[in-house]
């Protein structure tokens, strides 16, 4: 039991919403913490002030309007149901992802015919270079970008 699951459960404890294991192990806690101890009480004092303080009724028909305009509201269109909503948006990402894919095999392949000509280094041509194994990270970026022959 630590103290950030005891502090999101202090409420639950205070109403008995917890069961009687998860309960005994809010007590326990509190024995050994001086932190959690003080957040019980200041939990438990703002609980007392909402129950003396007297209740409030509500305006006469308040419920009764509250109701009327849930009931006039016209519903949404088909295109703004959440499913819809949903569905555009994984469209949208997915025309997205596209989109980037497209372009960036767009842009190799423009650059690629510039880069035909062998590859010197230092003076060097790369062929008088040991070939790089097959599985290597190099030998795939040589080969999508096709810089060498």
């Amino acid at each position: 039991m630590n103290c950030f699951w005891v502090t999101r459960h202090l409420s639950a404890y205070l109403d008995n919403e917890l069961s009687a294991e998860q309960q005994q192990q809010v007590q326990a806690h509190c024995a050994t913490c001086p932190a959690c101890t003080q957040k019980l009480q200041d939990l438990t004092a703002v609980s007392l002030l909402f129950q003396a303080a007297p209740a409030q009724p509500a305006p006469t028909g308040f419920a009764a309007g509250v109701m009327a305009r849930i009931q006039t509201q016209p519903p949404l269109p088909w295109f703004r149901q959440p499913f819809m909503v949903g569905c555009a948006e994984a469209f949208a990402g997915a025309a997205l992802v596209a989109i980037g894919l497209l372009s960036g095999s767009m842009l190799t392949s423009l650059a690629a015919p510039a880069q035909r000509q062998p590859l010197t280094i230092a003076g060097m041509p790369s062929e008088t270079f040991d070939p790089l194994p097959v599985a290597s990270l190099a030998h795939s970026y040589l080969q999508v970008t096709e810089v060498r022959p």
